[in-house]
């Protein structure tokens, strides 16, 4: 059964409208609050579907307690009451999304308005995959605010002209909120108004999908580490030497390669300096780990910077594969001040092999992709 709130400073005309719902036997339940502050309290505490809020009251009124959910509950439906508001301000709360209506209250106005927006937040999409529905909203370039309900917990997911601009679960927000939610399972899905809220996430949503894919790919090498261990405990010392590789793709990890191979792949390396606009690369496991690397930026730390993106290349080979594409070769990255190109060996290569190159904004990318997709075979050959 839905549940909607209340609030309003008058007691006499919060149980007459108790007494009112509960005779016409609507098909939702009522809570209540004196003020703004005992209705965030009520919000914190209860799963609530629909605020009904007068806006003058005592000391929080309607309109700060209207700001604290569109910052905490930003998608909440919110219809707001008042025996004095001009003109100019119900047309702002029009714009808002917000339903008005003056006091003093008419009973089967409230009750119709009051189930037309339980009706909206009962309408959900469901069997979609919540990346799938939200690059279809990227593509459309809508604006909007998903709603998002699991067994995990609601949250929502705000478009602007197509572009990823805020997410929010009520506990977390931005990236977090996001890569929270994209873990959730057997989703339910709806697309409210637009509301007005704070940009909190920058990052464009094929970067947020491949972050997402990434901290799952992490948690199925933790749980899948835990259960060799566990194996090899059971096994007891003997087992420990033919346990072989940690990795749960099968593939062996390379071993660290000599001070002399290492040399031969820093001479591949040079190769990239003369492209303009060149700041660093390297030749990195599939794991991550530095094989070679050059850099003319000191602010570069390969073995930081490489590991993480050579994370998100992991992420985008998972990504590709769960929708039925092969794990890819080549990824770009572009920020207002820099490239990240990255090239895959292949995953079928003699030998995994990621290749990073990191140019400033203007740089070539073009000929930084066809030049680590040349020196790739010679490299791979190298370390086989």
């Amino acid at each position: 059964m839905a549940r909607i709130l209340i609030v309003d400073d008058e007691e006499d005309f919060l149980n007459t409208l108790l007494d009112r719902i509960q005779t016409s036997k609507q098909k939702f339940s009522v809570l209540t609050a004196l003020n703004g502050r005992e209705a965030v309290k009520v919000l914190k505490k209860n799963e609530i579907d629909l605020v009904v809020t007068d806006l003058k009251m005592p000391k929080m009124d309607g309109f700060e307690l209207m700001a604290w959910i569109s910052v905490h509950f930003p998608s909440m439906s919110v219809v707001a009451m008042s025996a004095f508001l001009d003109s100019a301000a119900e047309t702002n709360l029009h714009t808002e999304g917000i339903r008005f209506l003056p006091k003093p209250i008419d009973f089967s106005t409230l009750m119709k308005i009051i189930n037309e927006e339980l009706d909206k937040s009962d309408n959900y999409l469901d069997g979609i995959s919540l990346p799938s529905f939200l690059q279809l909203l990227e593509m459309e370039g809508k604006s909007c605010a998903v709603q998002v309900r699991a067994d995990g917990g609601k949250g929502w997911f705000h478009f602007r002209g197509g572009m990823l601009w805020a997410v929010n679960t009520g506990e977390k927000e931005g990236m977090d909120a996001a890569v929270d939610m994209l873990q959730w399972q057997q989703c339910k899905l709806q697309i409210n108004r637009v509301k007005k809220i704070k940009r909190n996430i920058t990052h464009p949503l094929s970067f947020v999908l491949l972050e997402a894919c990434r901290v799952i790919d992490e948690q199925g090498l933790v749980e899948a580490q835990k259960e060799e261990l566990e194996d090899q405990k059971g096994d007891g010392p003997a087992n420990e030497s033919a346990s072989g590789s940690n990795t749960p793709t099968g593939e062996e990890a390379l071993p660290h390669p000599s001070k002399e191979r290492t040399m031969a792949l820093e001479k591949h390396l040079e190769e990239l300096r003369s492209i303009n606009g060149y700041k660093a690369s390297a030749i990195m496991s599939f794991t991550g780990e530095i094989l070679a690397a050059d850099s003319t930026d000191d602010k570069i730390d390969l073995n930081m910077v490489g590991a993480t993106f050579n994370d998100i290349f992991r992420g985008a080979h998972a990504a590709c594969e769960k929708i039925g594409l092969e794990a890819c070769h080549d990824t770009v990255i572009a920020t207002p001040k820099g490239v990240v190109c990255m090239h895959c060996s292949g995953v079928k290569a003699k030998t995994h092999t990621h290749f990073i190159g990191i140019l400033a904004a203007d740089g070539n990318q073009a000929l930084m992709k066809m030049t680590l997709d040349k020196m790739s075979g010679p490299v791979v050959d190298e370390l086989g």
